[in-house]
């Protein structure tokens, strides 16, 4: 989690920065992270479905998703974001974590998997 929070941030020109949700004493094996904004990704249930869907069927990336309304930016009014609930079990290893945030970079600039 703290991997992709900080690679999103430093990598992405964001006007509110991504952060961990879950509190640290509550994040062990999964925590959540909030996502940044996707063009044509509506904060809803529906954007959720649909990218999920895209992740699944772009890259082969099964996650899951939600709306959350959470106090974000230096104002923190409260804003609905997409959350990420990340598994981090023996199943997974931080290249998993590198080809989630792939994905989730080039969705945000646009751009389509190749190959």
């Amino acid at each position: 989690g703290n991997y992709l929070v900080e690679r999103f941030n430093k990598e992405l020109d964001l006007a509110s920065p991504v952060f961990i949700v879950t509190p640290p004493e509550m994040s062990g094996s999964m925590m959540c992270i909030t996502l940044p904004p996707i063009r044509g990704i509506s904060k809803d249930l529906d954007g959720a479905v649909v990218l999920a869907n895209m992740l699944w069927k772009e890259y082969k990336i099964e996650a899951v998703l939600f709306p959350m309304s959470l106090p974000v930016g230096v104002d923190k009014k409260e804003t609905v974001v997409m959350v990420v609930r990340l598994s981090c079990y023996l199943y997974n290893d931080k290249v998993d974590y590198i080809r989630f945030g792939d994905a989730i970079i080039n969705l945000v600039r646009g751009a389509k998997k190749s190959g």
